[in-house]
């Protein structure tokens, strides 16, 4: 346990960071504010163990959802998000 719990703690603050971002991007998009979040900054935070976060935001927020002009991000989400589950899973089964 004592290599998985730092991993769900940097897991957890990077999907806080990510639901921030989404969440702070989507405010700009309400307000038509030209400077938004980079779209780059937010794949980087959901593969980088912001899967979660950007799950929330995409479903929840409702933002980034249009699958014709934001595909990718479905693209580097849904991955994203098995394998950092997965990760966690084969830790507890290996380890436990």
């Amino acid at each position: 346990m004592d290599i998985l719990s730092p991993y769900i703690a940097v897991m957890a603050i990077v999907s806080l960071i990510c639901l921030a971002a989404f969440s702070f991007d989507k405010f700009l998009a309400r307000r038509a504010i030209p400077e938004r979040v980079p779209e780059i900054v937010l794949l980087t935070l959901i593969a980088f163990g912001g899967a979660l976060g950007g799950f929330i935001g995409r479903n929840i927020l409702r933002h980034k959802t249009n699958m014709s002009t934001k595909f990718h991000f479905a693209v580097v989400l849904y991955p994203s998000l098995i394998i950092q589950i997965g990760l966690i899973v084969v830790m507890l089964v290996v380890l436990l």
